[in-house]
Formats: C-alpha cells, sequence, structure tokens
C-alpha cells in the first residue's frame, strides 16, 4: 500500500552509514534518547523512546542534546511535521512504549523535504 511505501521512502537509507550518538546511555530515570546530526542542513533528529511499562517524563535542553542554546523544532513523522517554534528546551512525556521525534534546526528549515538519513524525497 502507499502508506507503507512512504514509511519505507522516510527511513530509506543513504550512500554512508547511519549514525547517532546516545547521550544518556547510563540513565534509567529517562526516556532512551538517540541524536542524528545532519551538519549540511545545520539540523538535528532527536528520537525519544519509552521501553518502560509507565509514563516518563523529563525536561531536555537543546544544549545537552544538540550543543546548541535555542533552535527551531518540529514535531516530525513521516506524513507531516508540525512546527513547535524556537525552543531552548524540550518537555516530553512519554506513554508506555511511545516514542516521539523532533527534528530542529538552527536555520528554521523545515524537515518536510527530507527523509530521517537527510535525502531529498
Amino acid at each position: 500500500p502507499e502508506h507503507r511505501a512512504d514509511l519505507f521512502r522516510f527511513l530509506e537509507p543513504g550512500d554512508h552509514n547511519i549514525t547517532a550518538s546516545i547521550p544518556f546511555i547510563n540513565n534509567e530515570s529517562r526516556a532512551e534518547v538517540l541524536v542524528k546530526t545532519y551538519p549540511s542542513n545545520k539540523s538535528w533528529a532527536v528520537l525519544f523512546v519509552n521501553r518502560k511499562n509507565k509514563v516518563v517524563t523529563n525536561t531536555y535542553t537543546l544544549k545537552e542534546l544538540t550543543g546548541i542554546s535555542e533552535g527551531i523544532c518540529y514535531s516530525w513523522n513521516l506524513l507531516a511535521s508540525e512546527k513547535s517554534g524556537a525552543k531552548k528546551e524540550l518537555d516530553i512525556q512519554l506513554a508506555p512504549h511511545q516514542s516521539k521525534l523532533i527534528f530542529i534546526s538552527t536555520e528554521g528549515k523545515s524537515p518536510k523535504e527530507i527523509n530521517l538519513n537527510g535525502k531529498k524525497k
């Protein structure tokens, strides 16, 4: 179906290895966090994952996630990106087994034109 094809286009790997940092790997009280940097776009994709059987709520500064003090943030998925504006921190609440993907840009560029690997759609 077309929605599955869209998902695979969103997840499609590029010609190089995809790497991500895991900044809070030893902190069990937080959600699992993976940060993918797109140097050419001056942007980041941050995936928050709750594999626990309880709600997880945390606040993360953009400084600790990306090294920047402030950026334009978007809730991002394969269908759309919703701009949440300029932020210095992210308040993340995840239900059990929920995940959330946030796109952060220093230049306010929307992620709607790229897939998760940074490749143009």
